[in-house]
Order: structure tokens, then C-alpha cells, then sequence
């Protein structure tokens, strides 16, 4: 019986050292980061050519590319450490989400339908972050004009469609998108947003799926237990 509960401190132990390591590195590597991106922004200030600005470009870029995947790494650790569910409230989620992307639309020009949303679902504080992921994704690679929000209520689930009028998914690469570090096109971003988006819907014990959108583009449908009254 003591063994069996050594063993177990030392493994509380073990994921504490690791827990604690993997937030330092985090700090360290988020600052670095930004020291990398200040000094490509002065760079700008400089009467450079068309190449170099090109270069310079590319690497502010991979840098908050860089800052993107930490972060993306980060919640994919709360989620293997089974976080807590509790009811949810997915129109307050929904208009998080749109609120914190709001510049970016309308520095694109992009119009936003969303339906009126009444229901409570199971989930976690990682849900805005699924969304938030489904949204960025119309807004930075689809080339849209409009992204749509329609939600449908069915008696043990709610379901939330995330569709535009982009360039759409090819049905090639559909299966595949939702792999860890697939990534696609010239504009690819850290290989890792649609494979949490899938792990965090199946956290809460739900799912998601990609299909072609009436309007043209993509369509992400992700499905979630509701709570009932």
C-alpha cells in the first residue's frame, strides 16, 4: 500500500516538474518572440528594398506564427487534463468570439450573419477558443465577403454551422484537415487549430465536421450536448 502510494506522489511530482518546465519554456520563448518581432517593425522604419521588406515580412510572420503555436500547444494541454465541464451558454460564447475578431472583419470588409442563439450546452472555458479557431479560419484564408452563424436545436444536442463564401476546402484534403500538423496552401498557419477544434468538441462530448457551404465556401458544423431544462 505505500509503494502504491509513493509511486503515485511521484508521478504527481513528475507532472508537476513537467507542468512547470513547459509554462517556463512557454514564458521564455513568447518573450523571445516579441524581442524578434520589435526589431523586425523598427527594420520597417528603414528605406528598404521590395526583397528585403519581403524577407522581413516573412519572418514577422513565422515569428507570430511562432507565438501562435504556443499558445495552441498551451490548450491542448488543458485539454489532456480533462478540464472541468460545467453548462455553457453558447450565445455568450458566440458574441466573445465575434467581438474579440471584430477589427479583423471589418478591416476585410466582411459582413456577419448570426442567428439568435438560446441554448445552453455542455462545455468549458475552451469552447470560446473552438470557435474563435472556426471563425479566423473564414476570415484569414477563405478570401470571403460573408460569414454566416446559424444554430439548430434538436432534443439532446445543439449545433452550430460556421459557413462562408470563400474558396471553400477541396474534397480531396476534407478527411484531413482535421489531422494534427496537416497544413495546406501558402498561407498555412501552425498545423494544429482544426485538430483542437476536433479535441476540444470530443472533450465535451461532441464533434465536428467540415462540409461545402451553401454560399459557396466552407461550412464547419460542430455538434454539442445541451443541457436540458
Amino acid at each position: 500500500m505505500i509503494s502504491h502510494v509513493s509511486q503515485a506522489l511521484e508521478r504527481i511530482q513528475i507532472r508537476n516538474r513537467e507542468d512547470f518546465l513547459h509554462s517556463l519554456l512557454r514564458h521564455d520563448l513568447k518573450n523571445k518572440n516579441q524581442i524578434i518581432q520589435g526589431y523586425l517593425e523598427l527594420l520597417e522604419d528603414h528605406d528598404l528594398s521590395d526583397e528585403v521588406k519581403e524577407f522581413v515580412y516573412r519572418a514577422e510572420r513565422a515569428a507570430k506564427d511562432s507565438i501562435e503555436m504556443i499558445r495552441k500547444v498551451r490548450n491542448l494541454r488543458k485539454i489532456e487534463e480533462e478540464e472541468e465541464i460545467d453548462e455553457m451558454d453558447l450565445g455568450s460564447v458566440m458574441d466573445k468570439v465575434l467581438s474579440e475578431h471584430k477589427d479583423q472583419l471589418q478591416e476585410k470588409d466582411i459582413d456577419i450573419d448570426m442567428a439568435e442563439c438560446d441554448c445552453k450546452v455542455k462545455g468549458g472555458a475552451l469552447l470560446e477558443e473552438l470557435f474563435s479557431n472556426l471563425v479566423g479560419n473564414s476570415v484569414k484564408h477563405s478570401d470571403c465577403e460573408e460569414i454566416k452563424v446559424s444554430i439548430r436545436v434538436e432534443e439532446d444536442e445543439c449545433m452550430v454551422t460556421i459557413e462562408d463564401d470563400g474558396s471553400g476546402i477541396p474534397d480531396d484534403i476534407k478527411e484531413k484537415i482535421f489531422e494534427k500538423g496537416f497544413k495546406s496552401g501558402t498561407n498555412a498557419g501552425t498545423g494544429l487549430g482544426l485538430y483542437m477544434v476536433r479535441e476540444i468538441a470530443e472533450s465535451y462530448g461532441g464533434s465536428v465536421e467540415v462540409e461545402d457551404s451553401e454560399l459557396g465556401g466552407a461550412g464547419f458544423t460542430v455538434h454539442l450536448r445541451k443541457v436540458k431544462s
